[in-house]
C-alpha cells in the first residue's frame, strides 16, 4: 500500500517538472474565492517553495509557464499572509522564506510579470490581480490565492 504523503510528494515533484518544462496548465480556475486552491503539509509546502526558488533562478520569467507563475505567487502569498487580530503577520519565517522573498524583490518579478500579463488590476489592500492567471498577488487576498498549509 502506498503511503499517502509519499504519493502526494511524487505528484508534487511531477507537477514541478511540468512547470519547469512549460507543459503544465493544470491549475483549475476557482469559482469560489473562499476556497483554497490546494492543501499541502508543511514539508510539501517547503518543497514547493524550494522548487519555485529553483524555477526563478534557472529560467527567465518569460520562459515560466502560467501555472509556474501561479505557484510562485501562491507560495509568496502563503508565506506572508496570516490574519491575526485584523493585522497581517508573516506566517513562515526562516532563511528559506526570506531568500525567496529577496529573490522575488531583487529580480523585479512583479514588474516583469505585469509586463507579461498586461491586463492586471489593483485589488483591495494595494495588491495586484492577474485576470489571465485568476490569482491575486498581495493585498487583501481571497483563499483561492493561498495554499492551505497543514502543520
Amino acid at each position: 500500500m502506498v503511503n499517502l504523503s509519499m504519493a502526494k510528494m511524487v505528484i508534487l515533484v511531477f507537477l514541478i517538472f511540468l512547470m519547469a518544462t512549460g507543459n503544465a496548465q493544470f491549475v483549475t480556475p476557482i469559482s469560489n474565492a473562499d476556497s483554497f486552491s490546494i492543501t499541502l503539509s508543511r514539508a510539501e509546502f517547503e518543497t514547493l517553495v524550494d522548487s519555485c526558488t529553483w524555477l526563478l533562478k534557472s529560467k527567465k520569467i518569460t520562459e515560466i509557464s502560467d501555472s509556474g507563475h501561479i505557484y510562485i505567487i501562491l507560495c509568496k502569498n502563503t508565506i506572508f499572509y496570516s490574519r491575526k487580530n485584523k493585522s497581517v503577520k508573516k506566517r513562515f519565517e526562516g532563511d528559506k522564506f526570506e531568500n525567496y522573498s529577496h529573490l522575488l524583490n531583487d529580480s523585479g518579478y512583479v514588474k516583469k510579470l505585469g509586463d507579461i500579463y498586461t491586463d492586471w488590476q489593483t485589488n483591495k489592500g494595494m495588491g495586484i490581480y492577474f485576470p489571465q492567471l485568476q490569482i491575486e498577488f498581495g493585498g487583501q487576498l481571497h483563499r483561492h490565492s493561498l495554499i492551505n498549509v497543514i502543520e
